[in-house]
């Protein structure tokens, strides 16, 4: 390889064993025979921009003098008899003589692209007899469009072509009478025509021709309009010199380079490749379809219509004289599939792509159906991502034949929406479906009734992207054939399940924030071969994190980008990660310390294990050590003060207990009066299935509480029930949020438990403060510092509850006194 090294003459004395030469991008401006002549085995030669075209050239132009074309004096590959590929892209070529290629017997692919060639002139394509491949891309004539598209007759006698692209040649019209000669050749299979500005294509004269298999026409200006008014448009060329790239610029995008660029351009036709007959018609100026511009293609099996401002309402009418087809491509148009009538007039049709028609559901109120899908018999596949499917849609999809359907970045989380029940059903009746990704669609939650009605032959779904904090396992048991399931990119924090035993093979938990791994999750995942927990907050695998039959039958694990403990905790996995013959992904890079601060940023298997183990001998003599001198020293203690040791121990225990003299029988019948905003539902909600729950149990401690509305009588004023409430309580608990202050009821309660304190001395006030954001008053403040264990904070942490619901039972079973400060005390003791 010599290209990029500014070389200004062809270079002298190459072994003639040469088979690849490489001389693009330098400055030869002239070629002779005898150049070549020694190299007699060469099989691909490449001498692309050289005397570069500038007006289409990606980088720094250099031209050779003048702006003068590559000089290939006559017979310059007379020598090249195994020469099988030749590109002379970019070279300023006005024309070519067909004696250049006599000799080249064995050329089977030729690139002639970015020159200056006249496709209706030039005759060299007579000695182009074995060219299998031949690319004339952007020879387009500076500043002025060809009216039609015409090639030179002698193109007919090219009888091994294959494949043919005239990309960039800027023509209005292909009509048959242009490209008779092409279509004469009895092996040609392929031809591109894309990014040429065509206005007007005759498609049935090209299907006329049955050897054809791939017809690219995208990125024109094709409209079928234009037949039904009569009008032709006059289109001018872009411009595409050097000095305004901002015109012309969008034209590189599919250019490709290198001696291998014939195969770059396949990747279009990735999507039909495997069918017979198939036409690429995306990137065009269509906005409606009419069943006669399909005459004659009755064998079309794949048809790609994206990408064209199409806004019309399929009624079963528009493809009519397509019978064959199987692959419909209508993304990123405007289609409305309204009417039950929908594309039945495709009784083959296999896989249809519908991404990207939003246009419609954006439309609000109005209604969408999809019941087409009952009448597309052969339908396999279906793609409806990116149409923003939420509300006034059908509420059941129906299909005997779906296997596929790809409902991503849609609004499943607006449907199923909690106390919604009209689309729980949607894929239900989808009876062979077997792969579902409903990705990125704002699901906080999947209810229950959604995964126990999936059809049972599921056997992938994609749940990744959206925002689950939850998944119900359980209701996923009746899918016996899921052997993938994605939950990646959601929220969830704990794996707990309970299943029967599933045969999930792939299980992807990759960025969620799951920090535990439960033993007995994993227990039921007998078939599991690839688990992904990637960039989750797992700190410590331990040896019982794992079930070890789930080890045993795993073969890939992913668990990179977690914030890992590089402690003696990790010993075990650490020796997992060194004996192990299950695949870890990114196991020397992705798997890094992030505690302690000096291991921060290492990898996990920097840590010396023998580390741990002189570690844990210390430890061991240190334990074992306090055990025995502890036994020892209570032993002793206990023979000799034994007594003294049982009578402290009661008199301690009745101090914690807050144990008092015996008093007469309480005129109270109540534990505690619980005051609250009746009206504030989230408070109302917390009080009956919390607060009820802790204290009113036979577990709590079977408090006796008074409530507004299930203890208070009826027909008596607010006032007297509110009175007596008070005073036949022992307590008065308050719960305070924000605005509690502005419930008049709640405000009378207050004044008159603090009245309670005045008259009989008795501090019966309990402060549960909900609100962590609320503003405190002075008497809060107060309050707080001369009875501390009065004022409550409801936790944030959730692991903080029970000692919240400790501290209250504790409370409320003390007397007062014992709960104020000094300075209250000793008015209260007066």
């Amino acid at each position: 390889m010599l290209s990029f090294n500014n070389i200004s003459s062809f270079p002298q004395n190459l072994p003639s064993s040469i088979r690849t030469l490489d001389l693009s991008e330098n400055k030869i401006s002239k070629i002779e025979r005898e150049d070549l002549c020694n190299l007699t085995n060469l099989h691909s030669l490449d001498l692309q921009w050289n005397c570069q075209r500038c007006d289409h050239a990606l980088q720094a132009c250099y031209p050779c003098k003048n702006n003068s074309a590559l000089q290939l004096v006559p017979g310059v590959f007379d020598c090249l008899h195994n020469l099988s590929y030749l590109n002379l892209r970019g070279n300023s070529l006005h024309t070519l003589h067909s004696s250049l290629f006599g000799s080249l017997t064995n050329l089977s692919r030729l690139v002639l692209s970015d020159n200056f060639l006249n496709l209706e002139s030039e005759t060299f394509f007579s000695a182009l007899t074995k060219v299998k491949v031949l690319n004339l891309d952007f020879n387009f004539k500076p500043y002025s469009m060809y009216d039609r598209l015409v090639l030179n007759s002698n193109v007919a006698k090219m009888k091994a072509l294959e494949r043919i692209t005239i990309v960039g040649y800027f023509f209005n019209v292909l009509d048959e009478e242009g490209i008779r000669p092409l279509l004469s050749l009895p092996n040609l299979r392929d031809i591109s025509l894309r990014t040429n500005f065509i206005l007007k294509a005759n498609l049935s004269m090209l299907f006329r021709y049955k050897p054809l298999r791939l017809i690219n026409l995208s990125e024109n200006l094709i409209s079928f309009q234009e037949h039904e008014h009569g009008q032709r448009q006059v289109i001018h060329p872009p411009l595409l010199d050097r000095g305004n790239q901002v015109e012309g610029g969008w034209m590189y995008s599919h250019c490709f380079e290198g001696p291998n660029q014939v195969e770059a351009e396949e990747i279009e036709y990735q999507q039909c490749w495997q069918y017979n007959h198939s036409v690429d018609l995306s990137f065009n100026n269509i906005g409606s379809i009419f069943p006669d511009e399909f005459l004659g293609m009755d064998e079309i099996e794949c048809l790609n219509m994206s990408y064209n401002y199409i806004n019309q309402r399929l009624n079963g009418t528009q493809f009519g004289h397509l019978k064959s087809l199987r692959h419909l491509d209508l993304s990123y148009n405007r289609f409305d599939i309204y009417y039950y009538k929908a594309l039945s007039e495709l009784p083959k049709l296999r896989i249809l792509n519908m991404e990207h028609n939003e246009y419609q559901f954006m439309m609000k109120g109005v209604n969408h159906r999809f019941n087409f899908l009952g009448n597309l018999k052969s339908l396999v596949e279906l793609n409806l991502n990116h149409n923003l499917i939420g509300l006034r849609i059908t509420r059941e999809l129906k299909s005997d034949s779906l296997e596929k359907l790809l409902f991503r970045n849609n609004e499943l989380g607006s449907s199923w929406q909690y106390g919604k029940d009209n689309y729980l059903n949607i894929f239900t009746n989808l009876l062979s479906l077997k792969i579902l990704d409903i990705s990125y669609n704002q699901l906080p939650v999947i209810p229950n009734e959604v995964l126990e009605n999936l059809p049972e032959s599921l056997q992938k779904l994609n749940l990744s992207h959206n925002q689950l904090y939850s998944f119900h396992w359980n209701e996923i048991a009746h899918l016996r054939n899921l052997t993938n399931l994605d939950l990646g990119f959601n929220a969830l924090t704990k794996l707990c399940a309970y299943l029967t035993e599933s045969k999930i093979i792939y299980l992807n938990l990759t960025n969620n924030k799951i920090s535990f791994l439960d033993k007995d999750f994993f227990d039921s995942f007998s078939e599991l071969k690839q688990l992904t927990l990637s960039n989750n907050l797992i700190q410590a695998i331990h040896v019982t994190s794992f079930p070890q039959h789930f080890l045993q039958k795993l073969h890939s694990l992913n668990v990179n980008g977690n914030p890992f403990q590089c402690t003696c905790e990790a010993y075990w996995f650490i020796k997992f990660l060194m004996e192990t013959t299950v695949t870890v992904e990114h196991l020397s890079t992705g798997m890094k310390c992030d505690s302690p601060d000096s291991l921060r940023g290492r990898s996990l298997l920097s840590m010396d294990p023998q580390s741990c183990q002189e570690l844990y001998g210390h430890l061991y003599f240190i334990w074992s050590s306090i055990l025995v001198i502890s036994f020892m020293v209570i032993t002793t203690i206990w023979k000799l003060f034994s007594w003294n040791l049982w009578y402290t121990g009661h008199l301690i225990m009745a101090t914690l207990r807050s144990y008092t003299k015996l008093r007469d029988k309480p005129t109270e019948d109540f534990d505690a009066f619980i005051a609250f905003n009746t009206k504030n539902s989230a408070v109302k909600d917390w009080v009956y299935h919390e607060l009820l729950v802790q204290l009113e149990s036979s577990e709590g401690g079977a408090f006796t509480l008074c409530l507004e509305e299930r203890d208070w009588l009826a027909g008596r004023s607010s006032i007297e029930n509110l009175y007596d409430a008070i005073y036949r309580s022992k307590k008065t608990v308050f719960i305070i949020t924000r605005e509690w202050f502005n419930c008049g009821l709640l405000r009378h309660a207050f004044f008159m438990s603090n009245q309670r304190l005045l008259d009989e001395k008795k501090d019966v006030v309990v402060l549960v403060i909900l609100d962590h954001k609320m503003k405190m008053s002075q008497y809060f403040v107060t309050r707080k510092r001369l009875c501390p264990k009065s004022f409550l904070n409801w936790p944030r942490n959730p692991k903080a509850h029970s000692h919240f619901w400790h501290m209250l039972r504790k409370f409320l079973r003390q007397d007062s006194r014992h709960c104020c400060g000094s300075q209250l005390r000793k008015y209260v003791d007066k």
